[in-house]
Order: structure tokens, then sequence, then C-alpha cells
């Protein structure tokens, strides 16, 4: 009797309580959303979640980061992963194109990137690849408008200025890469830019060695952050 119940019992017990669980696949490709807790505010700025900002739905929240004093705000996005090498940072931003302003981008402490919109819908970006190791300021530039090259060319460190969908409200996606790639889109418009020291570049960093992503604007009172994501590979 005792081992009949024995081996009911046995039989009743879930046969996932018997599976081991996989450990990550080393190499394997991994897509995360940075969690709303990650993303702080820098000086001078006040930040709140919602569920939309501008008509733009969020998947887990949208961040405002309202200016305290003056027209500058900031936010800083934490997305080191011990368990990941990351190879790109991505965030969508949502800011009024009404009057003249600026975007700034930086890994830790360091500007690696300047965008200028003049309220009518032109953008101007101003790209710093030395700040994350590059020997020199040069780099090639392609503007896309979907899947179609539209132009390209080199700079030895001057801005590139282009249309860029400026004069709509819609998300603005900014992208850092470890080969020293940074890639800028708006509506159906896309700015790619890469270092041209990019080789070096992806073999001294084995994936973005920074832990920070700071994004500030100035010119406006308040900004959107309604995304903010990494994708690398696990160690």
């Amino acid at each position: 009797m005792k081992r009949s119940i024995f081996a009911l019992a046995f039989a009743l017990i879930p046969s996932a309580a018997f599976a081991q669980v996989s450990p990550p696949v080393i190499g394997a490709l991994v897509k995360k959303s940075i969690p709303r807790a990650q993303i702080a505010a820098m000086a001078g700025t006040s930040v709140s979640s919602i569920g939309t900002y501008a008509g733009v739905q969020c998947a887990e929240s949208c961040v405002v980061a309202k200016a305290i004093k003056d027209d500058r705000s900031g936010v800083t996005v934490h997305f080191a992963d011990g368990s990941v090498r990351i190879e790109e940072v991505r965030t969508g931003l949502v800011i009024s194109h009404d009057k003249p302003h600026s975007l700034g981008l930086q890994l830790d402490t360091r500007p690696i990137l300047g965008v200028q919109c003049d309220g009518h819908g032109a953008l101007k970006a101003t790209p710093g690849f030395r700040a994350i190791g590059a020997s020199s300021a040069g780099y090639k530039w392609a503007i896309f408008s979907g899947a179609k090259m539209l132009k390209s060319g080199h700079s030895d460190g001057d801005a590139v200025t282009w249309d860029g969908d400026g004069h709509t409200m819609g998300v603005m996606e900014v992208a850092v890469f470890d080969d020293g790639t940074l890639e800028i889109s708006h509506g159906t418009s896309r700015l790619v830019m890469t270092a041209d020291d990019q080789n070096v570049l992806k073999a001294q960093t084995g994936g973005l060695r920074f832990a920070d992503l700071g994004l500030y604007v100035q010119g406006v009172s308040e900004f959107g952050v309604t995304s903010a994501r990494i994708q690398g590979v696990n160690k």
C-alpha cells in the first residue's frame, strides 16, 4: 500500500519540476529593453512616467524629461549588462521641432554626437568619434530614405546637414554601435555615420565598454524617451 501511494504521488509531480534550466548560450544574440528604473534624470531635470507621449504609445512607459530651469534637460540611460557584450544601444526620442534646439549624446561623460535643428526641418549632425578612441575625426556618411541610399560622402570632422523629416513630431531614433557607427532615424529618413577607424574601434572595444548613454536637449522645455534597447551577444 505504501508503495502504491508513493508511486501515485510521484506521478502527480509535474515533469517540469525535474527539467533543468538551460544556461545562456555563449555567443547567442540578445535583444533587451532597458527597464524604466535604469533611466535617471540629469542635473537640472525632473522626470516622470506616462503611458503615451505626444501620441506615441510606449511599451513600458514613456519617460518625460523637463527642465527645472532654463531650457536644458537630460537623462542618463544605464545600459551596461554584465552578462551581455553590448554591440548596440538604441533610444527613441520625441522632441518638439517648433523652434531651434539641439540634442547631445555622450557615452559616460564623453560627448559623441551633437545634433542641431533649425526649427524648420533641417538637421545638422556632428559626431565626436575621438571620444570613443578614434585616432582622427574623419568619418563616412550616408543618407537613406527607407532602404534607398540618397547620397553619401566623407567628412574630415565637419557636420552633415540633411532634411531628416525634422518638421514632423514623430519619434527620432538614435543608435550607437561598438564599431564607431552612429545612426539617426527620423520618419523615413536615416543618417548613418561611420568612423574611419571602424575596424580598429571594434577590435579595441569588444563591445561597448561604457555603462551609460547620456541624452540632453537644449532649446525646448521638455522631451520624451519612448524606448531604450540594447543588442549584443551572451558572454
